[in-house]
């Protein structure tokens, strides 16, 4: 039996595959979002705790991380969490690199994504662009390494 984790992995490699076969994609650095979580993304340890707020609104899990990683001073994490099946996700992790949970009202049990830059961020794309899943690293997403390398962490 998979744990957790492989199932994430599972899932990425399943979107993964399928993006490889739109010939469109020929040339580009990633393959869509799939291919840059499983290059740039590492699992993140999930146990420091939920952390239930006054701002948090389940089904906005983008939004709910990016305010509370800048009000907090915590970095924001976008990739796929496991709830009951893997789902795309964000979350912050604290100084510790432990995830803290701002939407879902349990931890769940893997956590694999990208960490991104504090002033990333806070440029607004998570937050002034309709709250689009994946929309901070959209413009690297298929661009060359070094622009990627300015929008992430290295891990």
């Amino acid at each position: 039996m998979i744990n957790a984790g492989q199932r994430i992995i599972q899932e990425l490699t399943w979107l993964r595959n399928i993006h490889l076969r739109d010939s469109k994609l020929e040339g580009w650095f990633y393959k869509g979002p799939a291919d840059l979580l499983l290059r740039e993304g590492k699992m993140f340890t999930n146990g420091g705790g939920v952390t239930r707020w006054e701002r948090s609104e389940l089904n906005t899990c983008f939004r709910n991380a990016a305010l509370y990683a800048m009000l907090n001073r915590m970095q924001y994490v976008e990739g796929y969490a496991v709830g009951i099946k893997p789902v795309h996700h964000a979350w912050c992790i604290d100084n510790a690199g432990m995830v803290r949970e701002v939407t879902w009202d349990f931890l769940g049990p893997a956590y694999y994504g990208v960490q991104f830059k504090p002033a990333l961020v806070t440029k607004g794309s998570v937050l002034f662009n309709g709250l689009q899943p994946l929309s901070i690293y959209k413009k690297a997403l298929y661009g060359h390494r070094q622009a990627n390398d300015d929008a992430m962490r290295s891990a």
